[in-house]
């Protein structure tokens, strides 16, 4: 009977984002930290020390992991379809022209 390949061995990719890289997400959306923690799923204080490029040790810089990274991407496409439909530039106005 033949051999079964193996699936080669598939690398991590590493995270590219930085915690500027993420403050400059969450403002060009206009959220709060309060926002961009709900969106994507994550505690208010967690999203504060990422952005902060602080961790809860101060040993380390902290790295943004790669699943937050995607999720910004992908929240990227959802808010600017959002944004295009109710004719607005940011979640923001959108908040206030709700309030």
């Amino acid at each position: 009977m033949p051999r079964m390949k193996t699936t080669p061995h598939i690398q991590r990719i590493p995270a590219t984002m930085a915690p500027a890289d993420l403050l400059a997400w969450r403002k060009s959306h206009g959220l709060s930290q309060e926002d961009a923690s709900n969106l994507l799923g994550m505690a208010r204080r967690p999203y504060q020390y990422l952005e902060q490029g602080k961790t809860r040790t101060g040993l380390r810089p902290p790295k943004i992991p790669r699943l937050i990274e995607l999720a910004t991407k992908g929240l990227d496409m959802e808010l600017r379809v959002i944004r295009m439909k109710l004719g607005t530039r940011s979640l923001a106005e959108i908040k206030a022209s709700e309030g």
